[in-house]
């Protein structure tokens, strides 16, 4: 069995196979893969930005389920450097 790279392994994302990101609906909910495809960022930068407050927290969907929605990540995306959450400090599982 040929060995892939985790490139030719990866999922295409899920929620760009029927509405493209420009035209979701600020409130649509959207997965990790999701957000790793629109950000460019891998799972522990996303993290570790979240706990420093500098992007966007997701939102419980289940017990083992979260979703980002399009509004925060597009704010994000709008200013990555300098954008804040919006949250009080004993919010942030991190720095604060």
């Amino acid at each position: 069995m040929d060995q892939l790279d985790a490139n030719t392994r990866a999922k295409p994302p899920s929620a760009f196979l029927h509405v493209p990101f420009d035209e979701m609906p600020q409130t649509a909910l959207l997965r990790l893969p999701d957000v790793i495809s629109i950000t460019g960022l891998r799972r522990s930068a996303i993290y570790s930005h979240i706990q420093k407050g500098r992007f966007p927290r997701p939102e419980r969907l289940t017990a083992h389920a979260s979703g980002w929605r399009v509004g925060d990540l597009r704010s994000w995306l709008k200013e990555p450097v300098s954008w804040r959450a919006d949250l009080p400090n004993d919010n942030l599982n991190g720095e604060g």
